[in-house]
């Protein structure tokens, strides 16, 4: 219809009803993203109304956009999530269940305070930066990790990764950040101990493909 709520004029109430939805997606576990839900709605629109046109689908982004809205005041109304938590978890909440998203958020609010927490954001800036310094195809060569920190690294990185594959088969977000948590410390050593862009061009390169690696972990 193109009626979308503005300010405190909403004569349809489509902004309760969405806020029902994004709350009845949360409160059941649907098991549906916001995304699949855009498009069995859309779907049914069309069944209801055949004269209904939308080629381009320009209402998609819209309503995306809209259903987005009501999420992020869920997590900060309903589940108090503070605002940069509740911004960071929505960047991917359309491709996820609700629910997903809301204890994602739940988790990592609850342990943002923690000092290791505060560690792992901050390394983990300089990890994405410095894996995207690697523009050729390299891959890890564990055998070339000659510093004692370096392999203490990929050691526990390693066994994190086979510890998160089962963790993530069970969709526990709390216990995929604490395995996450637990390479706050040896990439904080990392950094303060090993040379990443050292001289040695196949040391630099596998030193960035490690971080590379983690960064897309």
């Amino acid at each position: 219809i193109g009626k979308l709520p503005t300010g405190s004029a909403d004569p349809l109430a489509l902004r309760r009803s969405a806020q029902a939805i994004i709350d009845i997606c949360d409160v059941h576990q649907w098991d549906l993203s916001l995304a699949q839900l855009l498009d069995l709605g859309l779907s049914e629109y069309l069944r209801f109304d055949s004269n209904f046109e939308d080629p381009a689908r320009e209402s998609y982004p819209k309503l995306r956009e809209y259903l987005l809205q009501r999420l992020s005041h869920a997590l900060k109304q309903r589940h108090a999530i503070d605002y940069d938590v509740a911004e960071a978890v929505l960047a991917k909440a359309a491709e996820r269940p609700v629910f997903r998203t809301v204890e994602v958020a739940l988790a990592l609010q609850e342990r943002r305070e923690r000092p290791e927490f505060k560690i792992l954001v901050q390394t983990a800036v300089r990890v994405k930066r410095l894996g995207s310094e690697l523009t050729t195809a390299v891959t890890l060569d564990p055998q070339r990790l000659v510093e004692v920190v370096e392999q203490d690294l990929w050691h526990r990185f390693s066994a994190m990764q086979i510890q998160l594959d089962a963790v993530l088969q069970r969709s526990a977000a709390g216990e995929s950040l604490e395995l996450l948590l637990g390479l706050a410390a040896p990439v904080e050593r990392f950094f303060a101990d090993v040379l990443v862009m050292h001289e040695d061009l196949a040391l630099r390169n596998n030193r960035l493909s490690l971080l590379r690696d983690i960064d897309q972990t």
